[in-house]
């Protein structure tokens, strides 16, 4: 049985990766925000799946610390890793690198990484950092994610689902919109082949099909069994909303479209969970949970 350890393993996709392979692999768990690096011992560990890290978060706005956190700190684990012994570490990026490409233009593996924030810039640095010390005695494996949602999700879809389980109108009808996504389920398959393949490089993780921001929210309409209060906004408050909150608005009318069949097919694996019907399992953990 392969042993991992898993770093960030209390986090939205270290809870269901164990979770969802408690009988598959050998598991540890290891807290870097707890416990000093030089105190783990790594002999005997077969792949180390780094999922920890810093987001964007509003408290922190100093690119070196997330430079300290998502680069420094796991260029160090790597190398770690690496001279204990360690065969394959799999690191867990974002689409982020690719800066914030709000057009129709579809993003690959071949796109060019231009990040434009910190934390973009910090995962990209990791990854040119562990690109560099992999060899064919130590493989690396980068994950880029877009938006991952599912049960127990967090953030800005946790807020829309608040919303559409009170029946509070949404400015977000007829938004024709692009955005690229990934259910936690089709997030793991992919690891999951990662490891057991012991294959190497970058790849993209993503549903087979980007969603609207109004076809996100009306599916989370119908998978919570609430009648749907969307409505659509004026041109005129969507120019105000461009103009003071440029950032939002991106996030909400722009598309953000990533192709990632080139690593599917590398993988030679599919997506199991089309995207309706991952929202509509993260819809019923809501209903069953919401407080």
């Amino acid at each position: 049985m392969i042993k991992i350890l898993v770093t960030g393993a209390s986090g939205f996709i270290g809870k269901h990766f164990l979770e969802s392979n408690n009988a598959r692999y050998d598991m540890l768990s290891y807290s870097l925000s707890k416990n000093k690096l030089e105190s783990l011992s790594l002999k005997g560990i077969d792949c180390v799946l780094h999922l920890a890290g810093i987001a964007h978060q509003k408290n922190i706005t100093s690119i070196e610390t997330y430079r300290k956190v998502n680069a420094e700190l796991s260029l160090e684990l790597a190398q770690k890793a690496k001279k204990e012994g360690v065969k394959q570490f799999i690191f867990m990026s974002s689409v982020k690198v690719y800066g914030d490409s709000f057009s129709e233009k579809i993003l690959d593996i071949n796109s060019e990484a231009k990040p434009t924030d910190a934390y973009g810039i910090s995962k990209l640095e990791a990854e040119i950092g562990l690109e560099k010390i992999a060899d064919e005695h130590f493989i690396v494996s980068i994950v880029r994610t877009p938006v991952v949602y599912g049960p127990r999700v967090k953030g800005n879809i946790l807020s829309l689902m608040k919303y559409a389980s009170k029946g509070t109108p949404l400015p977000l009808k007829g938004i024709t919109n692009r955005r690229s996504m990934v259910s936690i389920n089709n997030l793991i398959a992919m690891i999951n082949k990662i490891i057991d393949t012991k294959t190497k490089g970058i790849f993209i993780a993503g549903d087979d099909k980007p969603i609207s921001t109004t076809d996100l929210i009306e599916h989370i309409f119908s998978g919570l069994k609430t009648k749907s209060s969307n409505f659509k906004l004026p041109t005129l408050f969507r120019k105000i909303i461009k103009l003071i909150r440029p950032g939002f608005y991106n996030r909400v009318f722009h598309s953000f479209e990533i192709d990632n069949k080139e690593s599917l097919n590398r993988l030679n694996i599919k997506n199991q969970l089309p995207t309706k019907e991952g929202i509509a399992l993260m819809a019923d953990w809501y209903k069953t949970n919401a407080q």
